[in-house]
């Protein structure tokens, strides 16, 4: 019985060390999809991008996220009419940004933004990379949003098991070329608090270690 208990116990702690493994990102091209995939205690952000700015090489949002673009030359990187505005030059042909990062001020495991005039990556497009405390992982945006036409709308969502720090947008390989888009109704998700070990874990652990021991006294006893 003894021998059962650890075993038991041993096998509880290894599904502990198993949720701690290596972060994956799920993408959603639905909102619905993406929120009913989202855990209990969450807090969400919300960039509307109510407030227009200017093209610059750093933008604040107000959500405290922070854009960068690089190389900057004075355009395709700024807010206006309700939108972010957005220029992806693959090999800085016609002056736009060939990168652009959203870095974080805390610790989002999921993100979800509407994009509009997505290119497909025959004509252009737009890969994204989320980047989170397992290393990157890259995907085209046109992909994610279920873009069927060369250029598309649509919803695109990642969730992560692991905490996300930035996300960078760049051209794709083939054809060179530029891609202007737009997002809005930006969500950042993170965790309220962290969720603690259950309390009736230990005990159970416990518990199952006392049941061992009594039977072997009791084997002892009876000898």
């Amino acid at each position: 019985m003894l021998k059962t208990s650890l075993t038991a116990l041993a096998f509880l702690g290894t599904m502990a060390i198993c949720t701690t493994g290596s972060a994956a990102v799920t993408t959603f091209d639905d909102l619905t999809a993406f929120q009913g995939a989202l855990p209990g205690g969450t807090t969400t952000v919300t960039e509307t991008f109510d407030s227009a700015i200017a093209n610059a090489a750093v933008l604040n949002f107000a959500s405290g996220v922070i854009s960068t673009a690089t190389p900057f030359s004075g355009f395709g990187h700024n807010v206006s009419s309700g939108v972010f505005n957005a220029d992806i030059d693959f090999e800085d042909e016609f002056s736009r940004p060939t990168s652009i990062v959203w870095t974080f001020p805390t610790g989002f495991f999921a993100i979800g933004f509407d994009a509009f005039s997505v290119n497909a990556a025959a004509n252009a497009g737009v890969n994204v990379t989320i980047i989170d405390d397992d290393g990157a992982e890259t995907f085209l945006l046109h992909d994610v949003i279920g873009g069927t036409f060369v250029s598309d709308d649509g919803f695109a969502g990642f969730i992560s098991t692991g905490t996300i720090s930035s996300i960078e947008f760049t051209g794709t390989a083939f054809p060179s070329g530029l891609d202007t888009f737009e997002l809005d109704n930006a969500t950042f998700v993170s965790q309220s608090a962290v969720v603690p070990l259950p309390a009736a874990l230990p005990l159970m652990g416990a518990a199952l270690a006392g049941f061992g021991l009594l039977g072997w006294r009791k084997r002892r006893l009876t000898v």
